[in-house]
């Protein structure tokens, strides 16, 4: 089996997903080109919110903030990051 194929295989089986998974043959390529390595997770809530979860920090990013920060070519300031989790928990 190939390195990528390996890879993914891997991050499927963290994500708990099987079968084509875009973001887990996306992550390989990566890791495998660059030579990163995971050291966290992206979650979602109930409300589109997104959480990434890295080396024990939190920060939390608005659904639509989130959305055009990966789909839109626009400058993304970092300010614009909700709190924190206790912040944004306060919010639901």
């Amino acid at each position: 089996m190939n390195k990528k194929l390996e890879l993914m295989v891997e991050l499927m089986y963290v994500m708990g997903q099987f079968g084509k998974n875009l973001t887990a043959e996306k992550t390989a390529e990566i890791m495998e080109r660059d030579g990163s390595v995971v050291t966290g997770f992206v979650v979602t809530d109930k409300y589109g919110n997104v959480g990434i979860i890295d080396k024990g920090a939190v920060r939390w990013i608005d659904k639509a903030k989130f959305h055009n920060m990966m789909h839109n070519e626009i400058e993304f300031n970092g300010d614009d990051l909700v709190k924190s989790v206790e912040s944004f928990a306060k919010t639901i």
